[in-house]
C-alpha cells in the first residue's frame, strides 16, 4: 500500500503544469495522504526549473454556475451582514479603537506645526514652465520643454447629426452592448509632414471633419433596444422589462429617424416650414424653455399649423407661422384636448375618436402637453418627461405676452419692427442669476444681442466652412458641461435655465421643498446645516454654501453670482 501511494505522489510531482483540470482532479485523491518519501520526492522536483504554459479553458470552466452550497453560503453571509447582531459587534469594536484625548492632542499639535511650516514658505514669482534660468550651466539633465508656439488652435464646432434610414443584416444580437471594430486607414504622409488628423475615433462614435463640416458617425442596430430590455435571471429565465436606457436608444434609433423622414416630406410641401421651426426653437431657447419643450416637440407643434391650419390656410411666410405658433401655445386647451398631428394623412376619423377616448380615459397619467402622431397615439413620447404643469403655464403666459408685443408692432406703424424684443427673457422671476464670462462662451456670436466686438475663439473664423486644417474641438461647450454639473449636484434643490445659443446668464429657481426644514438624517445633509432647538434637531438649507459652490464649480467660467434674497420665502 505504501508503494502504491509513493507511485501516485511521484506521478503528480512530475505532472506538467499545463495538464488539464481533469488530471488535477484525479490526483487530488492520491494527494490527500502524503507520505514522508513523497515529500522528499516533491522537494527534489521543486528544485528543478518549471516552465508554465498557457492553458486553454473551456467556456464551462470559465463560466461555471455556482452550486447550491455556494448560493447558501452567500445567502448566509448576506443575512449576517443585515442582522442587528453584527451591527452591535461592530459598534463595540469601534468603541475600542476610539482615540484617546492624549492621542488627539498629539495629532492636533502635529497639524498646527505643519501648518506653521507651510505658512513660512516664501512666495516665489510665477514663471513659465519652460523657464530654466534658475538652473546652473553645469546641469546637463534634459527637460521636456513645451513648444513656444502651438500648431493647433481652439475651435468649437457642434457636430451635425445625420439620421440614416435603412437596415443591414448584422446577425443575431445576444449582448446588450455591441462593439463594432472599424478599420481606419491613415496614409503615412498625413502623420509625418502634417500635425493634424481629419477624424477622431471614439468607442461610441467617429467624428469626421470634411470640407469645413463636422460629422458624427454612429452605428445603430434596430434590435438593440429589445436586447436591453431582456435580462436572464438566476433561474435562467428570460425576463423582459422596460428601462430608461432602452427607451432613450429606441427614441434615437427608431422614432427620431422616422419623424425626421416625415418632417422632410412636409418641408417639400411647404418651403417656409423650416424657417418657422427655426424661429420657434430660437424663441424657446431665448426664453429659457428649450429643456422643457424639446426640438422634436417644437417641430411637431409647428407641423400641426401646416397640417391643420383651419380656420386659416397654411402659413405662407415665416413671420405668419411664428405668430400662429405663439397663438397655439397660449390658447390651446392642453388640459382637456390632445394635439393631433396627422403626418402623411395617415389618421382617419376613427383614429381621431380613438385618440380622444383614450386621452379622456387616462388623462391623469398622461403628460400635461399631449402630442399624438400616427405612430404614437397613446403615450406622447416627445413630451413624456417635460414640460411640467408649472412650466407649461409659464410658457403659455410668456407666449401670450410675446404675441401681444408683436401684434402691437404690426398694428402701429410708428414702432420699429424688431422681433428680438420677444427674444429677451424676463429675469425678475428667478431667485439667483449666475453671470458667465463672455470670453468663455463658445456660441456668443449666436446670442440675441451679440457683443459689438466679437472674437474667433470657439467658432469657425468668418463663419465660413474651410476645407482641410486641423480637426477642431468637437462637441465641447463649457456652459453645457457646467449646467450638467449643477443639475447633478443641486437638481433636487433648484431648477437651472440657460440659453444654449450664446446665453451669458444661468437662471436659478429654488424648488418649494428647499425652504422646508427636515429632520436630521446623515443621508440628507447635503447643502444643509444643522439647527438645534431644544431637543429637536433639524436641517435647513445652507444658501451661503450653495452659492459658494456655484462659484467653485464654475471657476474661470462664472463672472459673478447675483442672489435675489428678497424673493426667498422661508
Amino acid at each position: 500500500m505504501k508503494k502504491k501511494r509513493q507511485t501516485g505522489v511521484k506521478e503528480q510531482a512530475e505532472m506538467h503544469p499545463s495538464d488539464s483540470f481533469q488530471d488535477e482532479e484525479e490526483g487530488e485523491t492520491e494527494e490527500a495522504e502524503p507520505s514522508v518519501k513523497a515529500k522528499r520526492i516533491r522537494s527534489e522536483e521543486e528544485k528543478e526549473v518549471v516552465v508554465y504554459h498557457p492553458v486553454k479553458l473551456s467556456r464551462n470552466d470559465l463560466y461555471r454556475p455556482p452550486t447550491a452550497e455556494e448560493l447558501n453560503q452567500l445567502k448566509e453571509a448576506e443575512s449576517l451582514f443585515h442582522c442587528s447582531l453584527l451591527k452591535m459587534q461592530m459598534e463595540e469594536l469601534l468603541k475600542e479603537v476610539v482615540l484617546s484625548e492624549h492621542r488627539k492632542q498629539q495629532i492636533d499639535s502635529f497639524i498646527q506645526t505643519v501648518t506653521k511650516l507651510i505658512q513660512t514658505v516664501p512666495k516665489t514669482p510665477k514663471v513659465e514652465v519652460n523657464d530654466m534660468s534658475w538652473l546652473s550651466g553645469a546641469v546637463k539633465v534634459p527637460f521636456l520643454l513645451l513648444p513656444k508656439t502651438t500648431k493647433g488652435k481652439f475651435c468649437m464646432a457642434p457636430p451635425a447629426s445625420v439620421d440614416l434610414i435603412g437596415s443591414y443584416a448584422l446577425g443575431t444580437c445576444i449582448k446588450p452592448h455591441i462593439r463594432v471594430d472599424m478599420a481606419v486607414t491613415i496614409p503615412a504622409e498625413v502623420l509625418q509632414p502634417k500635425d493634424f488628423l481629419n477624424q477622431r475615433p471614439c468607442p461610441t462614435h467617429l467624428d469626421v471633419w470634411k470640407n469645413g463640416l463636422a460629422f458624427r458617425i454612429q452605428v445603430a442596430y434596430h434590435r438593440e433596444p429589445q436586447v436591453l430590455r431582456e435580462r436572464v435571471t438566476a433561474e435562467e429565465l428570460l425576463v423582459v422589462r422596460d428601462n430608461e436606457e432602452a427607451q432613450a436608444l429606441e427614441m434615437a434609433t427608431i422614432h427620431k429617424p422616422l419623424l425626421t423622414s416625415m418632417l422632410h416630406g412636409l418641408q417639400q410641401q411647404h418651403p417656409c416650414f423650416g424657417a418657422v421651426c427655426r424661429l420657434a426653437k430660437r424663441w424657446l431657447a431665448a426664453q429659457l424653455f428649450s429643456d422643457e419643450i424639446t426640438e422634436d416637440a417644437a417641430d411637431l407643434l409647428v407641423a400641426s399649423l401646416f397640417l391643420q391650419p383651419a380656420p386659416f390656410t397654411a402659413p405662407g411666410s415665416p413671420q405668419v407661422g411664428f405668430l400662429r405658433f405663439l397663438h397655439l401655445l397660449s390658447s390651446f386647451d392642453w388640459r382637456n384636448n390632445p394635439l393631433v398631428v396627422n403626418l402623411n394623412n395617415q389618421l382617419t376619423a376613427a383614429d381621431y375618436t380613438e385618440i380622444k377616448n383614450d386621452f379622456m380615459a387616462s388623462r391623469d397619467s398622461l403628460p400635461v402637453m399631449f402630442l399624438a402622431t400616427p405612430k404614437d397615439k397613446k403615450l406622447s413620447l416627445w413630451t413624456r418627461r417635460a414640460p411640467s404643469i408649472q412650466m407649461l403655464q409659464r410658457v403659455m403666459m410668456v407666449a401670450a405676452e410675446s404675441l401681444k408685443v408683436l401684434e402691437c408692432q404690426l398694428m402701429d406703424g410708428s414702432q420699429m419692427q424688431d422681433v428680438r424684443v420677444v427674444m429677451r427673457p424676463p429675469l425678475e422671476a428667478y431667485d439667483v442669476l449666475i453671470h458667465l464670462n463672455p470670453n468663455q462662451v463658445p456660441l456668443l456670436g449666436q446670442a440675441v444681442d451679440p457683443p459689438a466686438v466679437t472674437f474667433n475663439r470657439g467658432v469657425v473664423p468668418n463663419g465660413a466652412p474651410q476645407s482641410g486644417g486641423p480637426l477642431p474641438v468637437i462637441d465641447y461647450n463649457p456652459v453645457t458641461l457646467y449646467l450638467m454639473e449643477l443639475r447633478e449636484a443641486f437638481g433636487d434643490l433648484a431648477l437651472f435655465f440657460c440659453d444654449p445659443y450664446g446665453g451669458t446668464v444661468i437662471s436659478v429657481l429654488w424648488k418649494p421643498k428647499t425652504f422646508v426644514s427636515a429632520p436630521f438624517k446623515t443621508s440628507q445633509i447635503t447643502a444643509r446645516t444643522v439647527e438645534v432647538t431644544g431637543e429637536e434637531v433639524k436641517t435647513i438649507p445652507n444658501f451661503g454654501a450653495i452659492l459658494e459652490d456655484f462659484r467653485v464649480l464654475g471657476k474661470g467660467l462664472v463672472k459673478s453670482v447675483e442672489a435675489k434674497t428678497e424673493k426667498w420665502a422661508f
